[in-house]
């Protein structure tokens, strides 16, 4: 299996202004008409595919995990998960009634009570629990 960061000469965590950086100067390193050299063909056959993997996120992800399936990848791939908060249902602010037995049954008879609102310490008042999950 090909490496196409190291065909490419960028580090696994490249942005995509890296990759595009090092795709252009190394066609321009070893493009035919520029260079006689007679792997200069199979050289810009190879960054041309190496660019177009790694350009598109899907088809380097999929690169990322074949590399990584092989032991050929020392970085770790994350996945941001985002799920609803159940114990505010995604409003950020959760009610503290008091622990009073009558404002319990005022509560059951449908009155109105006073409470107090605190932000949600499991979504840390968003709405959404954020994960960080390696696979």
């Amino acid at each position: 299996m090909k490496n196409y960061y190291s065909i490419l000469g960028v580090r696994e965590d490249a942005s995509p202004k890296e990759i595009k950086a090092a795709y252009r100067n190394l066609m321009i390193k070893w493009h035919p008409d520029r260079c006689h050299h007679a792997d200069a063909h199979r050289r810009t056959e190879e960054v041309s595919l190496s660019y177009s993997v790694l350009s598109s996120p899907e088809s380097r992800l999929t690169h990322d995990i074949k590399l990584r399936e092989a032991g050929l990848s020392s970085k770790a791939l994350y996945f941001k998960i985002r799920t609803p908060c159940l114990e505010c249902q995604c409003k950020g602010k959760i009610k503290i009634y008091s622990k009073n037995k009558w404002l319990r049954i005022k509560k059951w008879f449908g009155w109105t009570i006073p409470y107090k609102e605190a932000m949600c310490f499991d979504c840390c008042g968003t709405g959404w629990i954020h994960k960080i999950e390696e696979r």
